[in-house]
């Protein structure tokens, strides 16, 4: 029985491997599913170095709102004034801390 071809009701979709110690993403439109990319190189990092993972790092302002993830809030914290570095939340390798089996 031939299957009927349906339009997707999405443009693209997504693949995100958050991942203990480092996270990545790839993704592919719809219009040309063959073509996957992914991404290659995240800012921060080492020079001259493509890595298509980031650290699974995260950093909140003192407010606890979003400010970066990956290579950005690594270096950002680690670029703080020790003393106004207390006031900001940086969380690392912390995967396994939001499973729950309740």
């Amino acid at each position: 029985e031939a299957r009927s071809q349906q339009t997707p009701s999405f443009a693209v979709v997504v693949a995100i491997d958050f991942g203990t110690t480092s996270s990545g993403y790839a993704f592919s439109f719809c219009s040309d599913p063959e073509a996957i990319h992914m991404m290659r190189k995240w800012e921060g990092g080492d020079p001259g170095v493509a890595n298509q993972k980031t650290p699974t790092s995260l950093l909140l302002t003192p407010e606890g709102i979003f400010h970066s993830f990956g290579y950005t809030a690594r270096d950002y914290y680690h670029d703080l004034d020790p003393e106004e570095a207390r006031d900001w939340l940086y969380f690392e390798k912390f995967k396994m801390k939001i499973h729950s089996t309740s």
